[in-house]
């Protein structure tokens, strides 16, 4: 696992060693987003405006330089922003001054002509996409316009004469996730002394939980160059939409003795609620010979391998936005002495040898004559089958 640190310069990148991974060639620009705008692609993406001349845009591979979209433009781009503003939308929009369309970073084609603020992005509310920071006021994205997000009604520059930096550039003192709860807190100054500092916290409640952005590495570089250069908004190292997915956590492929008590306690997370959907079970069983109930985020599914063969729990989990996502759980019940089992596995074998623990021969056989096994002692034993599929080392109980 690598733990060296690569360096984005601009249109440029940087290895740990200081030597030059590549450049796009594209020249200086005054915002950058460097995120993993395209989840479905390995690694993480820049998408960086531009001063110079022709060059308008561009979104590139953070590690090699690859452009994956761009345009030419007229002059100094000046502004430019990358967010997750979408839920409906797998992936980041990109604009900027020169091109206030919303578009695609997975397809580099217009998504929405709905524009937005092209400063800051913040997570403020208690969904999973961003939100738009403009200076000292938040608003929401959605396709039909924004709206505004106020601070028990009142905008952020009336609490205290809130002010920021940098001219029209407007940026905040720091933004960053401070106090830990996954939402990100704004540090503004007070224009009236020019020298108190306000801080700010959403009120929001949120339904998900996750630890804090500052340990994503990424992010918590991103808390470092709001502190260089020209100020940049933080960005994830990863989708937060997929962190947050509805899932089942737990052993999904179980191998038991026949004659055994079925006992899964699957954790759900992010759901609201979780059933056990279908099964597919061993001729003879049906899905009433099984007790499913869900409480405390946990699914527990009880009853009782009563016959050899693969069972398929298929469990049906309703997210926090109340789509359905659906998961499977196999269970193997095998007879516990083996013997069933190889001797199906030894049909066709060019050759089948039982050894005992210490390493010796107590049985061969060829082809499908296996019958030696039924006729050993009790004990442990390693038996051996070859055949034209390979070799299959099987340890097995006869009790």
């Amino acid at each position: 696992m690598a733990t060296t640190t690569e360096i984005i310069w601009g249109s440029a990148g940087l290895d740990n060693d200081g030597t030059l991974l590549y450049g796009t060639g594209f020249g200086h620009g005054d915002a950058i987003h460097l995120a993993d705008h395209n989840p479905d692609r390995p690694g993480l993406e820049v998408f960086q405006i531009h001063e110079g001349g022709k060059y308008g845009w561009d979104l590139h591979d953070a590690l090699t330089g690859e452009i994956l979209f761009s345009a030419t433009g007229s002059g100094d781009n000046g502004r430019g922003m990358a967010a997750q503003l979408n839920a409906n939308h797998r992936g980041s929009y990109f604009s900027s001054s020169n091109d206030r369309q919303q578009r695609s970073a997975v397809t580099g084609n217009v998504a929405s002509s709905t524009q937005g603020s092209t400063n800051f992005r913040i997570y403020w509310d208690g969904d999973l996409q961003d939100e738009l920071l403009d200076g000292n006021q938040i608003d929401k994205w959605s396709t039909s316009g924004t709206s505004r997000l106020m601070l028990n009604g009142k905008n952020l520059w009336d609490w205290n004469a809130s002010s920021t930096c940098n001219s029209t550039k407007k940026t905040p003192n720091l933004q960053a996730d401070i106090f830990g709860d996954w939402r990100e807190e704004l540090i503004l100054w007070s224009s009236n002394d020019n020298a108190t500092i306000n801080i700010f916290t959403t009120n929001t409640s949120s339904n998900y939980r996750m630890p804090t952005l500052m340990h994503d590495h990424t992010y918590r570089m991103g808390i470092c160059w709001q502190n260089t250069a020209y100020n940049q908004p933080p960005h994830l190292g990863y989708y937060l939409p997929d962190a947050m997915q509805t899932r089942l956590i737990g052993d999904k492929d179980i191998t038991l003795n026949v004659g055994d008590s079925i006992i899964l306690e699957p954790i759900i997370r992010y759901a609201s609620r979780a059933s056990l959907s279908t099964t597919k079970l061993p001729e003879g069983m049906s899905k009433d010979d099984f007790e499913a109930t869900y409480a405390n985020r946990r699914l527990t599914i009880k009853g009782k391998a009563e016959k050899e063969g693969d069972y398929m729990f298929r469990i049906m989990m309703f997210g926090l936005n109340n789509k359905s996502v659906y998961d499977t759980i196999y269970v193997h019940a095998i007879d516990p002495t083996g013997i069933r089992e190889m001797e199906n596995a030894a049909e066709g074998a060019v050759k089948t040898t039982v050894f005992d623990m210490a390493g010796r021969v107590q049985a061969t056989g060829n082809g499908s004559s296996v019958q030696a096994i039924g006729k050993l002692r009790r004990g442990v034993y390693l038996i051996r089958t070859e055949s034209k599929n390979g070799i299959r080392t099987r340890k097995v109980t006869i009790q």
